[in-house]
């Protein structure tokens, strides 16, 4: 809650799970947009079957897409950072482009990074090309295709 009362930048994991959409959506009525940065903490067993993973080697068990501790407790996260975006839009109702800048210039500017989080001139050039439906079409890293 404190991130929510001061001008600090507030980190949000959007998946649903470690918040509740009401939860995001009271960050995105409380907070400036420009201090909302999301976040993964997305672990090894993201994009893979339920089953058995682990966290600095401790077990955590996929299910139904979600990580568990062996007490049931949230052990981590396998929420992709694109998912995170559309899920903040959806959560936020605001579009997708509004949603964007949580996930690129937000926190390039909040680790002080120069040259990255923007398509600007002199920039590095990393991003990806969606589709109208949000699958990735193309990655692009110091401007080259790959």
């Amino acid at each position: 809650m404190a991130g929510l009362i001061s001008d600090a930048y507030t980190e949000i994991i959007c998946d649903g799970f470690h918040l509740a959409p009401e939860t995001v959506r009271l960050v995105k009525t409380a907070k400036d947009p420009s201090r909302v940065v999301l976040i993964t903490d997305s672990m090894e067993g993201t994009g893979c079957p339920d089953g058995e993973y682990s966290i600095a080697g401790n077990p955590v068990y996929l299910k139904g897409g979600k990580a568990y501790t062996i007490e049931g407790a949230i052990a981590g996260s396998t929420l992709e950072l694109l998912d995170g975006v559309k899920n903040y839009a959806n959560f936020s109702a605001i579009s997708f482009e509004e949603a964007l800048p949580a996930a690129t210039i937000n926190p390039a500017t909040m680790l002080s990074l120069e040259g990255v989080g923007a398509l600007k001139e002199g920039n590095l050039a990393n991003f990806v090309r969606l589709a109208p439906d949000f699958t990735i079409k193309e990655v692009y890293v110091g401007g080259e295709k790959i």
